[in-house]
């Protein structure tokens, strides 16, 4: 005898165009969506009930719609949500020859590493101070999110201004200029 295998329900709902859906695990092991819902009283709404029984919550406007179609689209979205938790990697950053490099003698150290996180083209550089016991507070660490357009110091370093007088940084289409003395004096 074959042992019967049914579906799933997994333990959340959602809510998508006013209505509740359940994601399930079909017997074949996919991704399936049950409802919809009531989105007050979780009672189904299957068969072409358009008004809750339960809480008199009416789902006609919703529901004058292909139950087909809004049920594909809820099924998009959950699985679209899924995987926006997930890292990205992006393929799409070419190789380059300068994804790192240090420069240091016995005083000092400059480097920097081009590279990618959560999917996203970064530049980190930093400039330090060589100590015998060196630690993270002895480097300014900064980072170009070139994506974003984004320029930041990494807080658990030293502050730049300690360091570095002036950084600008030119984008696409922004750019930003900072003045580092201007912020200790001030």
């Amino acid at each position: 005898m074959i042992p019967s295998v049914t579906n799933r329900e997994l333990d959340e709902t959602f809510i998508y165009q006013g209505l509740s859906w359940q994601p399930r695990i079909t017997s074949r092991g996919d991704l399936g969506i049950t409802g919809p819902f009531c989105k007050r009283c979780n009672v189904s709404l299957a068969g072409g009930v358009v008004k809750c029984w339960n809480c008199n919550a009416d789902y006609s406007k919703i529901l004058d719609s292909d139950l087909v179609e809004l049920r594909s689209k809820a099924h998009k979205i959950y699985e679209a949500n899924a995987r926006s938790k997930y890292p990205v990697i992006n393929f799409d950053i070419p190789p380059t020859s300068l994804s790192h490099s240090t420069t240091e003698d016995e005083n000092f150290f400059v480097g920097y590493k081009f590279g990618q996180e959560k999917g996203r083209k970064q530049l980190h550089i930093w400039v330090g101070e060589r100590k015998k016991d060196q630690s993270n507070k002895d480097k300014v660490q900064l980072v170009i999110d070139v994506d974003k357009e984004e320029f930041r110091h990494d807080q658990t370093n030293k502050f730049p201004g300690e360091i570095i007088a002036n950084a600008k940084i030119v984008f696409k289409k922004s750019s930003t200029d900072i003045n580092y003395e201007k912020i200790v004096e001030g």
